[in-house]
């Protein structure tokens, strides 16, 4: 499984429910999504919440099913680096977790960049 953590992003700190993350704007998807103008791929931020909720659970994780997801702002790692992941409501539902949030920039203003509400598969345990 290819992890983005580390690479695309670094986390540089969380409590229980919200993660200020620093995005790499040298990544090579950013290369091609989009050349000189970079952008986050929305598949990019599922899996960057799918990681986060993984390290929360101590568990390996796999997108099931995208509720909803409401790409309010562009995430644009020239012009808005800071991003902070926040969730709103977790349900533990079987071999599920179910998890509702929003990314906001991680500055002043603390602008939402994205509302999502998305459900993930229980792999097995890391």
């Amino acid at each position: 499984m290819v992890t983005l953590r580390n690479e695309m992003y670094e986390i540089l700190q969380h409590s229980d429910k919200e993660w200020h993350l620093k995005l790499n704007p040298d990544h090579y998807i950013y290369r091609a999504h989009f050349p000189g103008h970079p952008v986050t791929p929305g598949i990019c931020i599922t899996q960057i919440i799918g990681e986060l909720m993984g390290m929360m659970s101590g568990e390996k994780l796999d997108l099931y099913k995208v509720i909803n997801i409401k790409f309010v702002g562009v995430i644009e790692p020239d012009n808005t680096p800071l991003i902070k992941v926040a969730i709103s409501d977790l349900q533990n539902v079987d071999d599920k977790i179910k998890v509702k949030g929003m990314i906001c920039s991680d500055d002043t203003a603390n602008s939402v960049l994205t509302k999502y509400s998305l459900e993930f598969i229980r792999l097995n345990k890391n």
